[in-house]
C-alpha cells in the first residue's frame, strides 16, 4: 500500500513537472551594454543592444541616435493554427517614473494575421531619440515583447542619460527658417564622418519654423544632393514632400527627416560631400545642411 502511494505521489510529481516543462522565466543582465532582460512565459537566445547599428557600451546617448534592441531565439508564442502574434512596444521613462514616450503596435503590419513561429524567433524594438528627451536627464528605456494569444512577454530594459550633441562637423545655413536642432542620423555608430552602406543616411530638424501657412497647412520641401570630392553632382534625389495638399504645421514644427538608403558595394570607401535641403515652397526660405562623408561596410 505505501508503495502504490509513492508511486501515486510519484506520478502527481511527474504531471506536475510536465506541465511546467513549456513555462519559461529568468533574468538576464549583460554587463557590457547595460541591458537587462527579464522574461515571463516567453524564452530567448541571444539579445543585443545598438547604437545606429554598432554596439553600444555607455550609458550617454544623443539626440539623433538610433538606439535599437534585438532579440533572437524567441520561443513560447501560443499557436493558433499554426500561427503566432506577437507584439512590440516601446516606453521611455523619466528619472521619477513618468512616461515620456510610448509607442505601442510596433510590430509589422502583417503580425496581425498571425506569423510562422519561425519567423518569430527574432524580433526587435528600436526609437530615434529626438528633442523630447532633454540634454542632461536621465531615462530608462523599455522595449517590450508580448503574446496576443497568451501572456509570455520578454522585457528588455536600459538606464542611460541624453548627452550634448557632438556633430560639429554638419555645417547649417539657413535663410527664413529657424530651428532648435539639426543633427546627422548615419547608423555606424558614433563616427559623425562615416556612413553605412545598407543604413539610412539623413537629418533630422527639430522645432523647425518659419515655413508661409495657407489655409491651415504648410508646404515644405526636401532633398538630398550627393557631390564627389571633384565638386561634380553625382546624386540628386527626389522631393520627399510631394503630397499637393501640403502638412500638419505642429507636425512638420515638431520634427522633419530626410532620408536615403544606399546599398552599392563599388561605393564602399568614396569620400563625399552630401547636402539636406529643406525648403518652403510657399516663400523663398530654405535651410541646407551638408557634411563629408565617408561609406564604409560593415
Amino acid at each position: 500500500m505505501a508503495t502504490k502511494k509513492y508511486l501515486w505521489r510519484l506520478a502527481v510529481c511527474c504531471l506536475v513537472l510536465c506541465a511546467a516543462c513549456n513555462f519559461s522565466a529568468g533574468i538576464k543582465h549583460d554587463m557590457k551594454s547595460g541591458l537587462t532582460v527579464t522574461n515571463t512565459g516567453l524564452s530567448f537566445d541571444n539579445y543585443k543592444l545598438l547604437c545606429n547599428g554598432a554596439a553600444v557600451a555607455d550609458d550617454e546617448w544623443r539626440q539623433g541616435e538610433t538606439m535599437k534592441v534585438q532579440l533572437s531565439g524567441i520561443k513560447g508564442f501560443t499557436s493558433d493554427r499554426g500561427r503566432v502574434f506577437p507584439t512590440i512596444s516601446i516606453r521611455i521613462l523619466d528619472g521619477a517614473g513618468a512616461v515620456k514616450v510610448k509607442l505601442d503596435n510596433l510590430e509589422d503590419e502583417t503580425f496581425s494575421e498571425g506569423i510562422s513561429p519561425e519567423k518569430a524567433e527574432a524580433l526587435y524594438g528600436q526609437y530615434t531619440l529626438g528633442q523630447e528627451l532633454e540634454i542632461g536627464k536621465e531615462y530608462k528605456l523599455e522595449v517590450h515583447i508580448g503574446d496576443k494569444k497568451g501572456k509570455g512577454e520578454i522585457t528588455a530594459s536600459r538606464k542611460f542619460k541624453i548627452a550634448p550633441l557632438q556633430q560639429n562637423d554638419l555645417a547649417i545655413h539657413a535663410s527664413g527658417l529657424s530651428y532648435k536642432s539639426v543633427y546627422f542620423v548615419g547608423r555606424n555608430g558614433r563616427n559623425a564622418n562615416e556612413a553605412l552602406l545598407g543604413g539610412r543616411i539623413g537629418v533630422m530638424v527639430n522645432g523647425l519654423s518659419g515655413l508661409k501657412e495657407v489655409d491651415g497647412k504648410v508646404f515644405p520641401g526636401a532633398e538630398i544632393i550627393v557631390y564627389d570630392k571633384s565638386g561634380e553632382e553625382k546624386f540628386h534625389s527626389e522631393d520627399v514632400f510631394k503630397d499637393p495638399k501640403g502638412s500638419n504645421p505642429a507636425e512638420a514644427a515638431e520634427r522633419i527627416s530626410v532620408y536615403i538608403t544606399l546599398t552599392k558595394a563599388e561605393l564602399n570607401g568614396n569620400e563625399s560631400k552630401w547636402v539636406f535641403r529643406v525648403w518652403d515652397k510657399k516663400s523663398d526660405a530654405y535651410l541646407e545642411a551638408d557634411i563629408l562623408l565617408k561609406l564604409v561596410q560593415k
